[in-house]
């Protein structure tokens, strides 16, 4: 996930990107970490937690390239 970050990052094209596939995948993660946090599986949690996090930057990346950008131009 970072290495889509870093892509959408230093090319602002979102083509191919799906905002519906990014919630689930955010989901599963989020449903992952609650589970390592539960079982104390502490590798679980802050892996999914991380890319939790990292999802959701590129979620909000999309969210403002595609509806937000041309404000500011």
């Amino acid at each position: 996930m970072a290495l889509q970050f870093w892509a959408l990052w230093t090319t602002n094209n979102v083509g191919g990107t799906s905002l519906g596939m990014l919630a689930i995948f955010l989901y599963v993660q989020i449903t992952f970490a609650q589970l390592g946090r539960r079982d104390k599986s502490w590798a679980l949690f802050w892996g999914m937690a991380i890319s939790g996090v990292i999802t959701t930057a590129i979620i909000l990346f999309v969210v403002y390239i595609k509806y937000f950008s041309h404000l500011h131009q």
